[in-house]
C-alpha cells in the first residue's frame, strides 16, 4: 500500500526520463552519422580529384580518341566506368574493414548485428553512386574539349 499522505517529489513526465536514459546512446549515434556524412563527402571530393587528374593526365589521349571519332558518350563512359571500378575496389576493401572491425562497434549496437548485410548493400550502393556522380563533372568537361586544341596544344 502507498500512504497518500506522503508528498511526492520530481513528477516528470515519461517522456522526459526515457529521454534522459537514451541520451548517451543518441550522442554516440549521431556522432557515427556524422562521421558517416564526413566519410562520404571525402568520397566524393576524392574521386573528384582523382578523376580530374586523371582526365588532365590524359587529355592528349582523350582528343586523340575523340579525333579519331569516339564520340562525346564514348568518353563520359570511359571516364565515369574508371571511376566507378575505383569506387568498387574502394567498396571491397571497406566490407573487408567493416568485417574486422564490426566486433569493435558491437558494444555500440542495440539489437543489430556487426554486419548486416542489407545496411552493407545499402553503403555499397552510395559509394558507388556517389563516385559515378563526383565523376560526372570532369567526364563533361573531358568530352567537350576540342581534339585539335588539345593535340596542338603538347
Amino acid at each position: 500500500m502507498v500512504d497518500p499522505q506522503q508528498p511526492i517529489y520530481q513528477v516528470t513526465p515519461l517522456d522526459t526520463v526515457v529521454s534522459h536514459s537514451v541520451a548517451a546512446r543518441r550522442f554516440n549515434t549521431g556522432l557515427i552519422d556524422l562521421f558517416a556524412a564526413l566519410a562520404i563527402a571525402l568520397c566524393a571530393v576524392g574521386v573528384y580529384g582523382t578523376i580530374g587528374y586523371w582526365v588532365a593526365e590524359r587529355a592528349r589521349e582523350i582528343g586523340v580518341r575523340m579525333a579519331l571519332g569516339a564520340t562525346r558518350r564514348a568518353i563520359r563512359v570511359m571516364i565515369v566506368g574508371r571511376a566507378c571500378a575505383l569506387s568498387a575496389a574502394g567498396v571491397a576493401l571497406g566490407i573487408g574493414l567493416s568485417l574486422w572491425t564490426g566486433r569493435l562497434l558491437a558494444t555500440l549496437l542495440f539489437d543489430v548485428r556487426p554486419f548486416d548485410p542489407a545496411t552493407v548493400a545499402l553503403a555499397a550502393l552510395v559509394v558507388l553512386a556517389t563516385g559515378a556522380a563526383a565523376a560526372y563533372v570532369p567526364a563533361r568537361r573531358a568530352s567537350a574539349v576540342d581534339p585539335l586544341t588539345v593535340i596542338r596544344g603538347e
